[in-house]
């Protein structure tokens, strides 16, 4: 038996095929890209088959799916949700679906693993070299956000050298809380906790750039005092060294242990004049001027090097030195300054998307950009259309003769072919008793056998070409009554379930729970548009492949080419590959014969019952 997942081969039907699995309406059509509305998603029509295009059609629906399913739109639509904050909240309420979608559906997680690496093989999920700190903060949330929550390895690498940059331009211990915060996505329940765990990130950057600037103060502060105590420094060491040469020999054991920048004995401090870098002529009693010494050493190692973070050393200071200015570019000024740029930031500010659904759609939109148009189908022509017209549709009556025919042409075909034949064994359960004389001239054949024959279970649609051109002469009439003739016959052949609809505009005339007598009024004979039998052909392969028949038939009712002849070779090749069988009539044209693997042409409805019991009786009982 066909598998549903060999049948759905064409993009389009994996397309349509996920949102069924998932339970949200995909519709197809001619827009320029991929959007949702929050209840239903609208995807462009794809080609039949192209790598990057799955990937990201594939990839935008279980994404969309996962919003669809999962996010409460509101809190997106309130008005203080803007700038910074949305971008934010994008990243955090995509990290919390997407997990809550692999959750569910395990296989969305190699979906978005693809998705995510052909992002990054293409360029578009990159790190520019003079992007702004809006920007660069941006990307970081996103690429370790989903390399730490959602483990897509295809953006470990930028994860990394995002983390990188961003801990130089704006510190290493906002970039620590911003993942450790990001990380946290992974137990959030709803889009309001989303919003909460934005807001959280806002308000720790917040407070990262308040303590870089107050240590930015403090530095100013320490700079200015340690210029006035150095005043005051120079002009005690030239009182005390102009009084030194009065001082007692005592003096020179205090000399000796004084400043660090004393290298000489008292004969050389003496020829410096006293104004040797670091010396001190302070008495031992003086403990005020040896503590105000140390202070300002102490101050002078901090200060001294101008910057004090210049080169990107760890500091020994205070805590919040470690967190903000200890591993930046610059110092604490270039780090606050940093950080209040990025929080400032408008909405044009940040040039990054940070809608992973905007990611996918714009890099969609691109590549089917240079797939060529002839490979681009109608995906979804199954739109519900007002094709009835106001024409009073075809009568029963008008084909009872002609289904009565070949409805028992039929069974009586059907009934040969699987009538259970009864014959004796040597061996059994069941003893015929009419063979039980056979015993007495030694022969055992008194058991009886019966072969059992497979029932039909067969799946059969009636595809009807209800397009402009069907209106020359009785085309259409004979294609209408010729269906109601075909399902009137079938509803009576048990083991075949069956199905009619019309295109351009597929629309059901009788689905395969129904029968004629209750769908009758569809049957008007009425036409419109064009021969798009190639997009009907890819509708029904999605519509018979979840059918549970072991067989599958497909019957087309049609009158000229299709607009694409090729579309249709492809498809009615793969049906065949697949197990389901393809049949042409021709209505009043011979264009079937080299369409259809099988076909043959009728110029009256009273045809029908010949023509097609010669082509399917063998079909149905194989």
């Amino acid at each position: 038996m066909t598998t549903h997942k060999a049948l759905i081969g064409a993009l389009p039907l994996i397309a349509s095929a996920l949102g069924d699995k998932y339970g949200v309406k995909v519709v197809f059509g001619n827009y320029r890209t991929a959007a949702t509305n929050g209840d239903t998603i609208f995807m462009p029509n794809l080609p039949l088959e192209d790598k990057a295009v799955g990937i990201l059609a594939n990839g935008f629906i279980d994404h969309e799916a996962s919003h669809v399913k999962e996010t409460e739109m509101a809190v997106f639509g309130r008005k203080d949700v803007k700038g910074l904050r949305k971008h934010l909240l994008n990243i955090v309420e995509d990290l919390r679906i997407e997990r809550a979608m692999m959750n569910r559906y395990p296989g969305t997680k190699k979906n978005l693993a693809r998705l995510v690496e052909h992002l990054v093989e293409v360029g578009f999920f990159s790190l520019d070299d003079d992007m702004s700190e809006a920007d660069l903060l941006v990307s970081t949330a996103l690429y370790c956000g989903r390399a730490d929550v959602l483990s897509q390895e295809g953006l470990y690498d930028l994860a990394d050298k995002s983390e990188e940059r961003f801990a130089k331009a704006m510190g290493k211990g906002p970039m620590v809380k911003l993942r450790a915060l990001l990380k946290s996505a992974e137990s959030l329940t709803s889009t309001r906790e989303a919003l909460g765990l934005a807001d959280k990130i806002l308000a720790m950057l917040k407070e990262e750039q308040e303590k870089a600037e107050q240590q930015q103060q403090q530095q100013q502060q320490q700079g200015q005092s340690g210029d006035g105590q150095g005043q005051d420094d120079d002009s005690g060491q030239s009182d005390d060294s102009k009084g030194s040469d009065s001082s007692s020999d005592d003096s020179d054991d205090d000399q000796s242990q004084s400043g660090d920048g004393s290298n000489g004995d008292q004969d050389d401090q003496d020829d410096s004049d006293g104004k040797g870098k670091g010396s001190s002529s302070q008495d031992d009693s003086d403990d005020q001027g040896d503590d105000q010494g140390d202070s300002s050493d102490d101050k002078s190692d901090e200060d001294g090097n101008g910057s004090g973070q210049a080169d990107g050393d760890d500091s020994d200071g205070s805590d919040s030195g470690d967190t903000t200015s200890g591993d930046g570019a610059g110092g604490d000024e270039d780090l606050a300054e940093a950080l209040k740029r990025a929080l400032e930031a408008s909405d044009d500010d940040v040039t990054i998307k940070s809608d992973m659904g905007d990611v996918i759609a714009d890099q969609l939109k691109q590549d089917l950009d240079e797939v060529p148009q002839d490979q681009i189908v109608m995906c979804d022509p199954s739109e519900e259309l007002d094709v009835f017209g106001h024409q009073p549709p075809v009568q029963r009556s008008d084909v009872r003769r002609e289904s009565v025919k070949m409805r028992a042409k039929l069974i009586a075909k059907i009934e040969t072919m699987l009538r259970e034949r009864t014959y004796t064994a040597r061996s059994g359960r069941k003893i015929e008793g009419r063979k039980l004389s056979r015993v007495a001239v030694g022969d055992p054949r008194i058991f009886r056998k019966t072969d059992e024959k497979r029932g039909l279970d067969t799946a059969v649609h009636v595809l009807v070409d209800r397009s402009g051109s069907m209106n020359s002469g009785n085309r259409i009439d004979i294609a209408m009554k010729s269906t109601m003739a075909l399902m009137s016959t079938f509803d009576n052949i048990k083991g075949v379930s069956s199905a009619a609809s019309t295109f351009p505009g597929v629309t059901r005339l009788t689905d395969f729970h129904q029968n004629v007598a209750q769908t009758k009024h569809r049957y008007v004979p009425s036409v419109m548009g064009t021969t798009p039998l190639g997009e009907a052909l890819l509708w029904l392969i999605k519509d018979m492949a979840e059918r549970q028949e072991k067989r599958k038939m497909v019957i087309v009712l049609t009158d000229g080419q299709p607009n694409d002849p090729g579309l249709c070779h492809r498809l009615i090749k793969r049906m065949g590959k697949y197990d389901i069988e393809v049949i042409g009539i021709g209505i009043e044209t011979m264009a079937t014969e080299g369409l259809f693997p099988t076909s043959a042409v009728i110029n009256d409805v009273r045809e029908l019952p010949n023509t097609l019991f010669n082509l399917i009786q063998e079909k149905l009982v194989q």
